[in-house]
């Protein structure tokens, strides 16, 4: 498909392997505080001994992890990118 589409194929064959179910806990934990970060929140997952449901826990966390998420989105997505121009350029892609 990658090559149909004209898409980078590195990219596309190394993609599989950022988001499997072994590095989905890793990015999850690592988008929620960037989200607060910028947010300006208080750093650290909502307790599990407070009285609030659970429910009302997992729309706590909602907005800094969906922004954590874009945040680490975009900058892997750079990251990734200029690396692969950069490998291209010195192996005469």
């Amino acid at each position: 498909m990658a090559i149909g589409l004209l898409a980078n194929l590195r990219a596309a064959v190394l993609a599989p392997f950022v988001s499997n179910p072994l590095t989905t806990p890793a990015i999850l934990l690592a988008a929620y505080p960037a989200g607060q970060a910028v947010l300006g929140e208080a750093t650290g997952l909502p307790g599990l001994a407070e009285a609030a449901g659970w429910l009302a826990k997992i729309g706590a966390t909602g907005e800094p992890l969906l922004l954590g998420l874009a945040l680490l989105a975009v900058t892997a997505a750079t990251v990734t990118y200029s690396s692969v121009q950069l490998g291209c350029r010195h192996a005469g892609c």
